[in-house]
């Protein structure tokens, strides 16, 4: 009498594949969620010439001890202010007025003075990244779940 093992080989080869797999699986996961996040970012972002929202970059998929990180940054020196409200001093800002909208010219006669007050930060990427947060576990799962049916786990 013979014992019929097919199915702990198909189980076992439905674990290796799932191990072999799974690294991929995972940053593939992570870098597609690092893009969903960088686009509400980007949408986020105020535009006057483009640069800061221009400037907004996402890592590859880092290994930290035990941990995977993934980065968004910015290069431009004034995002953070932008990001979380800064106090404007008083100053004059030489320029012109077209319609209604100053444009600045640094050797006009011309220009306007700025009164100190608080200017609110916009959270162009505190707030998409607590969304993303947020929906990690959700997603993540669901995720899971389709990689599982794929290498034969289910």
């Amino acid at each position: 009498m013979g014992l019929d093992y097919s199915e702990f080989r198909r189980l076992a080869q439905s674990v290796t594949n799932f191990k072999d797999q799974y690294d991929a699986f995972l940053h593939h996961f992570l870098l597609e969620i690092g893009m969903r996040a960088l686009a509400d970012i980007k949408v986020r972002t105020p535009v006057d010439t483009g640069e800061l929202r221009n400037n907004w970059f996402l890592s590859d998929v880092v290994r930290v001890g035990d941990n995977l990180e993934i980065y968004i940054t910015n290069n431009k020196e004034y995002a953070s202010f932008v990001e979380f409200g800064y106090n404007q001093k008083k100053r004059f800002v030489p320029g012109k007025w077209t319609g209604d909208k100053f444009i600045y010219e640094p050797y006009c006669g011309s220009g306007m003075m700025l009164k100190p007050k608080w200017i609110e930060g916009r959270f162009m990427s505190t707030i998409p990244i607590a969304e993303v947060n947020r929906v990690i576990p959700i997603k993540y799962e669901a995720a899971l779940n389709q990689f599982i049916r794929r290498v034969g786990m289910q």
